[in-house]
């Protein structure tokens, strides 16, 4: 019992094989060169309307009628623009039916035309996609025609040479092309080039048959990696915005809480600072209420103080206000060591830019402070091309690598959805750099 059809499996795979003409591809070949036949016969009506105006044009021009076979020729073209284009679907249709004899493996689906009269029509006539296809089905119903008249062409030849000894007789003589023959033994050696020519058949429509089938793949398969690339361009631009949309939420809610709570909280404090200023004066420092008031006015400022860290977190004034620059130098002030910033940049980048390179810098700045026991830093900025550059160098311990929880993986992902790039250098024993592109154009 042969095996069942795998679809790593195919006609093309089985040629190469020394068994080839023992297992079942050869039939399955066979069945698909054999349907061409239905091809034909459904396509062959319109396939005329537009191939006897063309060859009456050829055949009035070698007659010299210059004028009726430019009428014939402007005739079979403007038939073939109306008749191909409808063709193609049903052609199409049916060699993705049959190419399954010869390859199980699926093959991509064109795209459904629109249902309204206007934009099928647009979409039948005045796209690249479907000319595509309909330059296939003209290509494929010659070669189909070729294929299986020079298949037939050989098997009939095959047939009679094979048939040389039981026809041959001293009478009657075999002729078959360019060998003829009376003699049994001549007739033998016929039936031998028979059964060569026959193999060679049987490997011809298989070859053809998967040739069919490439180019019917091909034809998919390009319109379906356009189709992919608008989807990715699509999918690019959507996280693009994206990314935007909520870097100009957490602005709004930097400006609310700038301009809201914290400067509520501010006079809230400075109101407690008056009234245990007031307190202290009319019942003394160690009055009960004088204590609580106090209490009240220090947890108000460490308040405050906590949620100016915490706005800042979320978009600092100084990004929006002076730029990237100033908010690095604002950033790097409180940390622990000391952090060197340089910058060759003389023009702001767009918005977009210094938000992303800004947190992709925070949160490389905070995995330095907390794992790479660095005694210094240095963050440079600058250009190299359409790109904004920033790198940044610490003399810590080194062995950083991004895992899928890290830090340094959301700094990838941050910047790979506005086109950059994250570069990391961190052997063992330091030191860690890590470089940040960033594309200005999009």
């Amino acid at each position: 019992m042969p095996p069942a059809t795998t679809p790593d499996d195919n006609a093309w795979r089985a040629l190469r094989r020394r068994r080839f003409l023992l297992g079942r591809w050869p039939w399955r070949a066979l069945a698909h060169t054999m349907s061409t036949l239905v091809v034909w016969v459904v396509f062959a009506i319109p396939c005329l309307a537009v191939g006897v105006p063309i060859g009456g044009a050829i055949a009035e021009l070698s007659r010299g009628q210059v004028l009726s076979a430019s009428g014939l020729l402007l005739l079979g073209l403007a038939l073939g623009f109306i008749v191909l284009p409808l063709l193609a679907t049903p052609v199409l249709a049916l060699d993705r039916w049959r190419a399954r004899l010869v390859d199980p493996t699926r093959l991509a689906a064109p795209p459904r035309a629109p249902s309204v009269p206007g934009a099928w029509l647009r979409d039948r006539y005045l796209t690249v996609r479907r000319w595509r296809y309909a330059g296939y089905a003209a290509a494929t119903l010659v070669l189909q025609g070729a294929i299986l008249a020079t298949v037939s062409l050989l098997a009939t030849s095959a047939g009679a040479l094979i048939a040389a000894p039981v026809l041959v007789s001293d009478e009657d003589p075999v002729s078959v092309g360019p060998w003829q023959t009376t003699s049994s033994s001549a007739a033998l050696l016929l039936a031998l080039l028979g059964l060569a020519l026959l193999v060679g058949v049987v490997y011809a429509w298989t070859a053809g048959a998967c040739l069919q089938v490439a180019l019917l793949r091909r034809t998919l398969e390009a319109d379906h990696a356009r189709r992919l690339a608008e989807e990715l361009t699509e999918v690019g631009a959507s996280r693009t915005r994206l990314v935007e949309s909520f870097d100009s939420e957490r602005r709004r809610i930097e400006r609310d809480l700038h301009d809201g709570a914290q400067q509520r909280l501010v006079t809230l404090a400075m109101g407690l600072g008056v009234a245990r200023l007031e307190v202290v004066d009319a019942l003394g420092a160690d009055h009960p209420a004088a204590h609580g008031v106090a209490a009240a006015h220090e947890q108000a400022k460490v308040l405050m103080d906590e949620l100016r860290a915490f706005v800042r977190g979320i978009h600092p004034k100084v990004l929006t206000d002076v730029g990237l620059v100033a908010a690095i130098d604002q950033l790097t002030a409180s940390l622990p060591f000391p952090v060197t910033v340089t910058s060759s940049l003389t023009t702001r980048p767009a918005a977009h830019v210094e938000t992303t390179a800004y947190f992709a810098a925070s949160e490389a700045l905070t995995n330095i402070v907390r794992h790479s026991g660095a005694s210094r830093a240095s963050v440079s900025l600058g250009r190299d091309g359409g790109d904004i550059v920033v790198e940044l160098r610490d003399d810590g311990h080194g062995g950083a690598t991004p895992r899928p929880d890290s830090g340094l993986t959301w700094m990838a992902d941050r910047l790979a959805a506005v086109g950059g790039s994250l570069g990391l250098s961190s052997p063992p024993g330091g030191p860690t750099v890590v470089r940040m592109r960033i594309p200005e154009s999009r």
